[in-house]
């Protein structure tokens, strides 16, 4: 179990140093969950190479991407990504998946530094108004993984989020998985939401599909699910993963955004576990029950937020966080994250009413809490 660095290529040399750095502290280094990546050879490979060699490292095929509009980078490298028309068949999903397991298992992308940690059947986006997709792709997966010899193959499962709010499809979803026989999904529930993720429809269907796959030893990876992923290593998540990227923190379905009317200054504040704007994390360090963050990273900065160094902040918090719950038994985990949202619930209850009328919302503490 545990926390994942997720590979963005706009700071991808940032990401693999900065893994290499957290190898030194206590929580250790994480794993890194790359994309796909570039062909002809780009300098991507040898981070990955980089990465293998030093620690954890996966490459996500991305299939969910197969249902959304194609990118040129997808034209010209990743060709599974944008097949058209959609296979509809059992043989044709299997073999659109087998390309994407090619390329994970490529000489040309491992070299000398090995496979990855573990390979992932890819998964279209699977929505409930077409409900024969559901079987037809997770047996073409089931399929597709039997034929993978010397290789830990998870099984890539993408749904839309109709599947997790609706009690019907949420059973069938569960059903489906379970009869794939599978030990390791890789599960992904795009959302409406910024983070944090507050939709108790949501949030009550993804528990249920945590703990179903915990109950019957199936081992689920929540890739992009930031701190809602720690909430569902409460629940008996195996891990997730988060980065530089904004939206490696929430896996929300694309769409128009409204330009913040001023600069964007993101500060993870770890007691109420959620960004907030820097200027409100300058009000809040005057509160009598604040706690000061003394990482390397806060103390550089000082007074004068950095961006780079925020993010790198935030990371930490989630890497030391896991780490603080793989240390004990998977039975423990639950008290430990329902003892850390009480004291976030606290903190929060304990601001004077200047301060608690300016910061954003909260109910995700209260939604969360109820939930363990």
């Amino acid at each position: 179990m545990s926390f994942w660095l997720e590979y963005g290529s706009n700071e991808a040399r940032q990401l693999v140093a900065f893994a290499d750095e957290l190898a030194a502290t206590p929580a250790g280094r994480p794993g890194i969950c790359f994309g796909p990546l570039n062909a002809p050879a780009t300098t991507l490979e040898p981070l990955y190479r980089q990465a293998r060699a030093s620690g954890e490292a996966i490459v996500d095929p991305h299939g969910y991407l197969l249902d959304r509009p194609p990118t040129e980078r997808s034209r010209n490298h990743f060709p599974w990504l944008v097949q058209t028309p959609r296979p509809t068949t059992r043989p044709e999903w299997e073999q659109w998946m087998e390309r994407g397991l090619g390329h994970q298992l490529s000489a040309r992308l491992c070299g000398n530094a090995g496979p990855p940690s573990f390979v992932i059947t890819p998964s279209p986006t699977m929505d409930t108004a077409t409900p024969d997709d559901l079987n037809t792709v997770l047996d073409a997966a089931t399929a597709v993984r039997s034929r993978v010899s010397g290789h830990d193959c998870w099984l890539g499962v993408t749904v839309d989020r109709t599947y997790l709010r609706e009690p019907r499809h949420l059973t069938r979803l569960l059903n489906a998985v379970i009869q794939t026989g599978a030990d390791g999904v890789v599960f992904r529930s795009p959302h409406l939401q910024l983070a944090p993720v507050d939709d108790r429809f949501y949030l009550d269907g993804l528990r249920e599909v945590v703990e179903t796959c915990a109950a019957n030893g199936i081992r689920i990876f929540l890739p992009s699910s930031g701190w809602l992923g720690w909430l569902a290593m409460g629940w008996g998540a195996w891990g997730f993963s988060g980065g530089m990227a904004a939206g490696s923190w929430f896996d929300r379905i694309p769409g128009p955004m409204t330009s913040p009317q001023q600069p964007s200054l993101p500060y993870f504040e770890p007691q109420l576990l959620r960004l907030v704007q820097w200027r409100i994390h300058e009000q809040l360090v005057n509160e009598p029950e604040y706690q000061p963050c003394g990482c390397p990273d806060c103390v550089q900065m000082g007074s004068s937020h950095d961006l780079s160094l925020a993010k790198r902040h935030q990371i930490r918090h989630a890497s030391q966080e896991t780490a603080t719950l793989n240390a004990v038994p998977v039975d423990q985990r639950r008290q430990l994250v329902a003892a850390r949202l009480d004291a976030a619930i606290n903190f929060r209850d304990s601001l004077s009413p200047i301060v608690s009328a300016r910061i954003p919302a909260t109910i995700h503490l209260d939604r969360w809490r109820a939930l363990l």
